[in-house]
């Protein structure tokens, strides 16, 4: 198990790296979500999660996406997989982990272009992070 996660970690780190190459890795990867490693699982999620907030352009986004949710909704999948699952999905919507102390992705963020044609301010409040849309 720890050589297919180490294998995962390499590939992953490449392919956070080298975004345009993603696509191509895609079915290793979806593979890999299926693995009979726990490690294995939630390692491949960890990089699903910075390919998906790093490279808007990945093809496999939506598939990604499903077979995560449906891997997560499994009865008999371990609490684990489910808590990597949503905090991957926490990440990826809201931005920012949901335990403030946990580290952070392997990759470097980048402030993201709003669709909104209002500018998005963003406060602390309680030492929580709160955005809300500035209107005219």
């Amino acid at each position: 198990i720890s050589v297919r996660e180490a294998v995962i970690n390499l590939i992953g780190t490449y392919i956070v790296k080298t975004p345009e190459i993603a696509d191509a890795f895609h079915s290793a990867l979806t593979t890999s979500l299926r693995d009979s490693g726990v490690s294995v699982r939630k390692r491949t999620i960890k990089i699903f999660r910075d390919i998906l907030i790093s490279n808007f352009g990945y093809k496999g986004r939506a598939e990604a996406c499903a077979l995560m949710l449906k891997i997560a909704a499994e009865p008999k999948e371990e609490e684990s997989i489910r808590d990597a699952v949503i905090q991957m999905f926490s990440d990826l919507w809201l931005g920012q982990s949901s335990t403030p102390n946990q580290a952070s992705s392997t990759i470097e963020r980048e402030p993201r272009q709003a669709l909104s044609p209002y500018p998005l301010q963003v406060t602390r409040y309680e030492g929580r992070e709160r955005c809300g849309i500035v209107t005219p």
